[in-house]
């Protein structure tokens, strides 16, 4: 049976691109360089925040969602990322954000067997919450609780 967790109030953090912008600087020093302070990767309560702002977006939205593409718009599919946020940073780096021609769709599987799951969440949610109509995020097996609880 699950520990139960301690209670965590919320902040009023909201993303925006500039904090986004920096939180992935900020992860890649880290994680990709070296050079960064190894510390969480933000506030217990901001993350919270992220966290429930992502889930009341994602819970709006239907089980399945058609994604219709019109000229000039390319979509960029990622497949899974299992928490290789190195492999996140490296894809948005070579793509750049998401913007009205441009969308990505994450395929699932964005947790397990690399070491920053919690960064590449922190990452995507924040995409999703930013850019609503240009980011999709599928949920693959490695989001469902019998596989990573």
């Amino acid at each position: 049976e699950r520990e139960k967790l301690k209670e965590v109030k919320s902040s009023e953090f909201k993303p925006t691109l500039s904090w986004l912008a920096g939180f992935m600087d900020k992860t890649s020093k880290e994680y990709i360089d070296g050079t960064g302070e190894k510390k969480a990767p933000m506030a217990v309560e901001d993350l919270t925040a992220l966290l429930d702002q992502a889930k009341a977006s994602l819970k709006q939205l239907p089980n399945v969602v058609r994604v219709e593409l019109k000229s000039p718009v390319k979509l960029t599919v990622v497949g899974d990322l299992h928490g290789q946020v190195k492999d996140l940073l490296f894809i948005l780096k070579k793509h750049g954000l998401p913007t009205k021609d441009k969308w990505f769709l994450f395929n699932g599987d964005f947790v397990d067997r690399g070491k920053h799951s919690c960064e590449t969440c922190i990452i995507l949610f924040a995409l999703k919450l930013l850019f609503p109509s240009y980011v999709y995020l599928n949920r693959g097996n490695h989001e469902a609780d019998d596989i990573n609880a």
